[in-house]
């Protein structure tokens, strides 16, 4: 279960330039290896899973914020003045 948490974390890192599904796959993959790291005795894979999802939902909100004022500028930009 921590590999399965940390490979959706590294994927959730890696798309987080799709908006919404990186953040997906980053809570997912958090989800799943903090529940790994309760039941493991050896953390590290859980651990990594864990830093590499916080990063990626932190990107992707970043990413997010990012388009959605991308899309209010062009709209506000191609609104004619009246």
């Amino acid at each position: 279960m921590g590999i399965t948490g940390l490979i959706l974390s590294i994927l959730g890192l890696v798309l987080t330039a799709i908006p919404v599904l990186g953040i997906i796959l980053a809570i997912e993959g958090l989800i799943l290896s903090i529940i790994a790291l309760k039941k493991s005795s050896q953390k590290g894979i859980e651990i990594a899973g864990i830093v590499v999802a916080s990063i990626a939902i932190i990107g992707g909100i970043i990413v997010n914020i990012a388009f959605a004022f991308i899309l209010y500028l062009q709209m506000a930009l191609n609104t004619p003045i009246q």
